[in-house]
């Protein structure tokens, strides 16, 4: 493969398709069952005019989402990648949400049970998008905050349990993603006394009710 820069690449699970992104816009699929000859299939998809930042695969390798520096992501039905479609729908944007200047999401990555996708970003954060409701991803809680600098990675473990992001602030964090887990580590830290205050700190919006026994 020759051609523009490519600026992200990604394999479904299968290991047959090849998600190809070049800064120019568009997302190439190639077939990667025979690796020494590796066949593009159909024509570019077309993700927006200011480049494309990630693609990742979902877990049944039915999905393929992508996303961009106009701060916003698509989805792509590629269960016959010869032939991929556009989902309605199916579209993620955050340019009414962030007002600090941040233009561009960096990573993306669905979570193993296909239901949750997370995205990196240039205002440091990383959001959680559930893909189940409506048929139109919808935000789930506050964004994750802990980076100083823009959000380039990010990875999901086998099993869901944890979130694994990277910045250009030189860390990485990893976020426990089990609420229960996360509440009984949050007793232990706080000697089982959390406060509303302290409820708001690590839990979210979630309407408060003492945890700790």
């Amino acid at each position: 493969m020759e051609g523009p820069r490519i600026s992200a690449l990604a394999f479904s699970p299968d290991g047959h398709t090849l998600a190809a992104a070049v800064e120019q816009t568009q997302i190439y699929l190639w077939d990667t069952k025979n690796p020494a000859h590796p066949k593009r299939l159909g024509k570019p998809l077309t993700n927006t005019n200011d480049g494309v930042t990630d693609v990742a695969f979902s877990a049944d390798g039915r999905t393929l989402a992508s996303t961009n520096h106009e701060y916003k992501g698509s989805f792509w039905g590629v269960g016959d990648p010869a032939h991929p479609k556009k989902l309605r729908n199916g579209s993620i944007g955050l340019g009414l949400l962030v007002d600090d200047g941040a233009n561009s999401f960096g990573g993306v990555a669905f979570g193993p049970d296909g239901h949750t996708l997370a995205t990196a970003g240039d205002d440091e954060d990383v959001r959680l998008w559930d893909l189940t409701a409506s048929g139109r991803p919808t935000l789930l809680g506050n964004p994750l905050t802990e980076h100083s600098k823009p959000v380039s990675a990010v990875a999901f473990s086998a099993d869901g349990r944890f979130l694994a992001t990277g910045s250009e602030d030189g860390t990485a964090r990893l976020w426990e993603l089990n609420p229960d887990r996360a509440i009984r580590r949050i007793c232990a830290v706080t000697k089982h006394t959390l406060t509303e205050k302290e409820w708001r700190q690590y839990v979210g919006d979630i309407a408060y009710r003492p945890p700790c026994p």
